[in-house]
């Protein structure tokens, strides 16, 4: 992949514009999907490789397929063995609600610490003289990648965020293969462009997305911004019948995620305890359904394909979704006190 950095700009923007006239994305896109690529090819050849698993919505589109939404940043879970070493506390224990919320706060600012001490100069290393890596002054947990655009685009950061953080379940994972788009047009140019990286299932992905879901039908609170694709990501994974099948045959699954993401992530309004078949909610309330469409419609210019389906589909699909879901057999569990996931 460096031979195409050091290729001449005009040379680099035409390879480039190639790409995305080929794929029917934007430039923009083709350019951010290479140091997307790039940098986690780094990453997991870097000291991190053991201490680290990809996971998110770019591990949807580079590893899997089941999206065609572009890579645009980059999600890693950092294992909580190393903070179960260094402290006194057992993320994957069941505390009181004092213990746990002592444990959460010591496991943010171990994870702060371990990011700005350990992680940052690591980073830092793999982006040589090539790209900048600093800390974000919004979030101790993201690290900031700056890298050499010739492309600008509104929706589209001209940045890659690295977003890490222990609070994710490390299993099951697997490994697999990812390579920037140009890469899959230009074989040749790109001669070694297989990034090998180890990352979560599809079938946990998908239960994740779902999960999202359901915590935002009762949301209290204004939407995080760029929450659209979530919607899209479900729906798009929903349509391959394979991995739909396998998600709800490992209903096991679904209750580990939920019960997860109740310890880690709890909140009244996101009822995660029914987060389960028979009392599933996908369909975003009145409230909120003009707020998505808007942040959709933007998604769509810039970070979708041409044939990606209207709004309107992937709500009537999410509908259907739902349905099938809530026909499922529930396992005769509560999510309160079902164990969390260990790492």
């Amino acid at each position: 992949m460096d031979k195409f950095i050091k290729l001449p700009l005009p040379q680099r923007m035409e390879l480039i514009t190639q790409t995305a006239a080929k794929m029917d994305m934007s430039p923009a896109a083709i350019e951010k999907d290479f140091w997307v690529c790039w940098m986690l090819r780094r990453l997991f050849q870097s000291p991190l490789k053991d201490s680290i698993i990809f996971k998110g919505g770019t591990s949807l589109s580079k590893v899997y397929g089941y999206i065609k939404r572009f890579s645009e940043d980059i999600d890693l879970i950092l294992n909580w063995n190393e903070f179960s070493a260094d402290t006194e506390w057992n993320p994957g224990a069941r505390y009181g609600n004092s213990g746990r919320a002592k444990m959460l706060k010591a496991l943010d600012e171990w994870n702060a610490q371990q990011i700005a001490e350990s992680i940052l100069p690591v980073v830092q290393a793999c982006c040589g003289n090539i790209c900048s890596a600093a800390l974000s002054p919004k979030s101790a947990e993201i690290i900031i990648i700056t890298y050499p655009k010739t492309c600008v685009a509104s929706y589209i950061r001209p940045e890659i965020l690295l977003e890490i953080g222990p609070k994710a379940a490390w299993n099951p994972h697997a490994e697999h293969i990812v390579r920037p788009y140009m890469a899959e047009l230009y074989p040749r140019l790109f001669h070694s462009a297989d990034v090998c990286v180890t990352v979560t299932t599809a079938e946990r992905a998908f239960w994740e997305k779902i999960t999202i879901l359901h915590a935002q039908v009762k949301r209290n609170s204004a939407l995080p911004s760029r929450y659209a694709r979530h919607y899209y990501d479900t729906i798009m994974m929903a349509r391959h019948p394979e991995l739909k099948s396998r998600a709800f045959a490992d209903m096991k699954l679904l209750y580990l995620v939920a019960a997860f993401k109740h310890n880690f992530y709890r909140a009244g309004w996101a009822d995660y305890p029914n987060a389960v078949p028979g009392s599933m909610h996908l369909i975003p309330t009145e409230r909120i359904l003009s707020e998505l469409e808007a942040d959709y419609e933007n998604m769509k210019r810039e970070m979708l394909p041409a044939d990606a389906p209207d709004f309107s589909i992937i709500m009537q699909e999410l509908v259907q979704l739902e349905q099938e879901i809530n026909q499922l057999t529930p396992l005769p569990l509560d999510i309160r006190n079902y164990p969390t996931m260990e790492p």
